[in-house]
């Protein structure tokens, strides 16, 4: 089987050059990208069903629009530990209705909106009171961008059933008419996008479409760090992790979320389509991206400390050993004088800083040898992060290790239904030697 770090799904022509970015960024970090297109979409299936291609992360941009897809982000969905906007997540943020509520809920401000249901569902709607939504307002449906669909400048209650009926199985969205404020001669209209936790604040017409970036020497003379806590909050809602959104400083002094989550990003350069993204930008991202597949695909291993403790007794209990309450001052002296003893071995994984994965050894003598093995207790990778080689890097520090140390071997039990564990040990040279049989003594109490 090949396993690559990333899949790509695309089909947008025009994404091409962003792919050339990603592509180059993974390399310089050693990661492997595998692009799937139309044309290269049947032999990627095919090779995923008869086992000979896995993932260890895997990023769609084609299926909003190419349904062929679908099959293998509904495959990915269920088999690939790493997912960059999720398509669960990204179907949720694409209903500007749905969006509008949660923003709302999170403390962000919003234009005022009314929101009405589908067409099909209710095709005789008395008129809403319209008069809180200011002399104008938009008409648009919950899905869909680009302004297919949308109404702007509306005056009267008169334009909205026609409206209504372009997607009428849609939901539809009746909101305030925002006119920016001027800020430093600008329109003071704001395009974020959002990627892995960093931010990058551009002014961005809504009249020519045309990005502008924030410097920071505007973000701060104009005050306007709150785009990057209003996007922070924004992602959280949303669980994405790139996407762009807009905010507008309105003339009554309101800062606004206007058009919720934009996903897919465009991400033409700047440089090929006068409407694209700063090409500094678009390269950022594509970096920001292989850099995120990197921290959360590639574990570090490390001697445990005592500060681990708190997200040891967690994975133990996913292995299943008996519960140890935390608050008992016994459980923590334990594992300190564990992780102090020379003669035992605590690893622990990280990944994006997060410990997913632990071993737990002890250097042990055999009479029959004059130098010690180290025995493996405990192996247990939280199940969130399976899939991403971490049991292997556990358990090749440990082998390293123990060479250091001057071992004549490794050796570990693993119960009978561990079957995925022992294709990996015997992937790592253990070899079968036996049984191991356990008496129960009544003392199940990890203390007394």
């Amino acid at each position: 089987m090949t396993t690559y770090d990333l899949c790509l799904a695309w089909s947008w022509e025009y994404d091409a050059d962003f792919v050339a970015l990603l592509g180059a960024g993974c390399a310089r970090r050693g990661l492997t990208l595998h692009a799937v297109t139309p044309t290269t979409l049947a032999d990627t299936l095919a090779r995923i069903a008869s086992g000979d291609l896995a993932f260890r992360a895997f990023f769609d941009r084609a299926s909003d629009g190419d349904a062929t897809f679908l099959p293998l982000v509904e495959w990915a969905a269920a088999h690939v530990p790493l997912l960059i906007n999720p398509f669960a997540a990204a179907r949720r943020a694409w209903d500007k209705a749905t969006m509008h509520l949660e923003f709302i809920t999170a403390g962000l401000y919003t234009p005022y909106t009314i929101i009405l249901p589908p067409y099909h569902e209710r095709p005789d709607l008395s008129p809403s009171d319209l008069a809180p939504l200011g002399g104008q307002f938009s008409i648009k449906p919950a899905h869909g961008g680009g302004g297919v669909g949308v109404v702007n400048q509306a005056e009267a209650w008169a334009q909205v059933p026609a409206a209504r009926q372009r997607f009428p199985a849609d939901k539809y969205l009746l909101q305030e008419w925002i006119t920016p404020a001027l800020v430093g001669g600008r329109r003071a209209w704001f395009r974020v996008i959002h990627c892995c936790g960093q931010t990058f604040p551009c002014w961005w017409d809504n009249q020519t479409h045309v990005y502008t970036p924030v410097p920071p020497s505007e973000e701060s003379l104009y005050n306007l760090s709150r785009l990057r806590e209003m996007t922070a909050i924004i992602a959280r809602v949303c669980g994405l992790q790139l996407f762009s959104t807009e905010i507008a400083w309105a003339t009554d002094g309101r800062l606004l979320s206007v058009d919720y989550v934009n996903d897919p990003l465009d991400l033409r350069a700047q440089s090929q389509a006068s409407e694209g993204v700063p090409d500094e930008i678009v390269a950022a991202v594509a970096s920001c991206l292989a850099e995120w597949v990197a921290e959360q695909t590639r574990a570090c291993v490390r001697p445990a400390m005592v500060a681990d403790i708190p997200a040891l007794l967690p994975l133990l209990a996913e292995l299943g050993r008996p519960h140890a309450d935390l608050a008992d001052a016994r459980v923590a002296d334990v594992y300190r004088q564990h992780i102090a003893d020379p003669d035992r071995l605590v690893l622990v994984a990280e990944l994006g800083g997060r410990i997913v994965g632990a071993l737990d050894g002890a250097y042990r003598t055999r009479l029959n040898w004059p130098t010690r093995e180290l025995w493996i207790a405990d192996l247990i990778v939280t199940e969130s992060a399976r899939g991403l080689d971490i049991g292997r890097a556990l358990m090749d520090d440990a082998i390293t290790r123990a060479r250091q140390a001057g071992c004549h071997c490794l050796a570990l039990e693993s119960g009978h239904s561990r079957q995925v564990a022992h294709q990996l040990y015997q992937s790592l040279g253990f070899k079968d030697k036996g049984i191991f049989f356990v008496l129960d003594l009544g003392q199940d109490d990890i203390l007394p």
